[in-house]
């Protein structure tokens, strides 16, 4: 797989996706019965940190860390709520101050770092992570040769796994939302298709089209159901060893 990385277009992309689905309400509302109010949160590899926005009462403080200064110049203020864009590696940043809750979705290599995650926060981690190890967004391998996304990504079940295995102290959430992709008309639809796989026009076979991208009053919409699960640690009841 190519090395995922954001273009002005594809930013554009995401952020109408985020406005459509109700993925990232239900998070934050997981999050928030388990924390209550939070004033602060850092979101690590945040890209165009779409939680922040469903946090209520609002955060005072989103510290935005991530390695594309594109992405991060084009997160949206937030009224009332101060953003730091950090251009850095979520794995090696260090905070002069610990944020209320730290937030990291779907990158690997966190099962290896939860204890440094959660010494990091002043009061909680969430880690948003895949359920399944393939996972057919869009169903673009069942209509085209793609292979799956990510089957060595890190899922849920590793991430549930090194938790249980490390005795952590932890809650485990499922969601399951829906998270099309809008489009304005079918040229549109073409540059995502070639973008994210690498699939030109001509490789689009003409079912696809009939049977999964709808007619929408945007224009089109490419379904998809994403399933995730929410991992919640509380710093302050882990066992005495796990600082």
């Amino acid at each position: 797989g190519t090395m995922f990385r954001w273009t002005e277009e594809s930013i554009g992309w995401f952020q109408r996706a985020a406005d459509r689905t109700g993925y990232y309400r239900r998070t934050a509302g997981h999050i928030l019965d388990f924390c209550g109010p939070l004033e602060s949160m850092a979101d690590l590899g945040c890209g165009l940190a779409p939680l922040a926005p469903h946090m209520s009462p609002p955060l005072k403080t989103l510290r935005a860390v991530d390695i594309s200064s594109l992405v991060l110049q084009a997160i949206p203020e937030i009224p009332g709520m101060r953003i730091q864009r950090e251009e850095a590696d979520w794995q090696t940043w260090e905070p002069p101050e610990k944020p209320d809750l730290v937030y990291i979705s779907y990158v690997g290599g966190v099962r290896e770092r939860i204890g440094r995650l959660l010494g990091v926060s002043g009061r909680a981690l969430a880690i948003l992570a895949p359920a399944g190890g393939k996972e057919d967004a869009f169903q673009v391998s069942q209509w085209m040769d793609v292979e799956p996304s990510g089957p060595g990504r890190e899922t849920a079940e590793h991430i549930g796994e090194s938790l249980r295995t490390g005795g952590w102290d932890f809650r485990e959430i499922p969601i399951s939302e829906e998270f099309g992709q809008p489009f304005r008309d079918l040229r549109e639809f073409y540059r995502f298709m070639d973008h994210y796989y690498g699939l030109p026009e001509e490789k689009i076979p003409a079912g696809y089209l009939k049977e999964v991208l709808k007619e929408d009053p945007e224009g089109y919409y490419l379904p998809y159901r994403k399933e995730s699960v929410l991992f919640l640690l509380d710093r302050h009841v882990q066992p005495e060893n796990k600082e």
